[in-house]
C-alpha cells in the first residue's frame, strides 16, 4: 500500500488496506490528531480517498474505525470518498456505509463538509 498526502488532511490510499499496511494509516491518523485544532475551534476535515484501494480486510476496517473515533475525540470529521468497487462491497456487507460519510469524489466530500460548516456557523446557540 502506498500513502500519498497532498494536503495535511487529505490522504489518497493505494493498494491493499490490510494487516500489513493498516499500521501506517493509524500513524497518519495520530499525526493528524497532533495537528487537530482545539475543541473550541472550527472542526477539521480528515478525508480518505479510497479510489485506488484494491482490497480491505478486518485490520483495515479496524484502522478506519480507530481513525473515526480519534477524529471525533479531536473535534474533527473523518469522511471517505471514491471507494473502489471491492471496498464499497465490504462497506455495504459490514454496514459501514451507515457509519462513515461516503462520497463519490474529494470535491463532493469537501463541498458537503464546507456546507455543514457554514450551516453550523449560522445556527444560533440555544440560550
Amino acid at each position: 500500500m502506498t500513502l500519498m498526502t497532498y494536503h495535511p488532511c487529505v490522504l489518497e490510499l493505494q493498494g491493499h488496506l490490510d494487516a500489513r499496511h493498516s499500521q501506517a494509516l493509524r500513524h497518519q491518523f495520530a499525526d493528524w490528531a497532533e495537528l487537530a485544532p482545539s475543541k473550541n475551534r472550527a472542526q477539521q476535515l480528515w478525508l480518505l480517498d479510497l479510489a485506488q484501494v484494491s482490497s480491505i480486510d478486518s485490520a483495515g476496517i479496524s484502522a478506519l474505525v480507530a481513525g473515526f473515533k480519534l477524529a471525533r475525540q479531536c473535534g474533527c470529521t473523518l469522511q471517505i470518498c471514491a471507494p473502489s468497487a471491492p471496498v464499497q462491497m465490504v462497506f455495504e456487507i459490514a454496514q459501514l456505509d451507515r457509519v462513515f460519510n461516503l462520497f463519490d469524489s474529494q470535491t463532493a466530500a469537501i463541498a458537503a463538509w464546507e456546507s455543514a460548516q457554514v450551516t453550523d456557523a449560522a445556527t444560533p446557540l440555544a440560550a
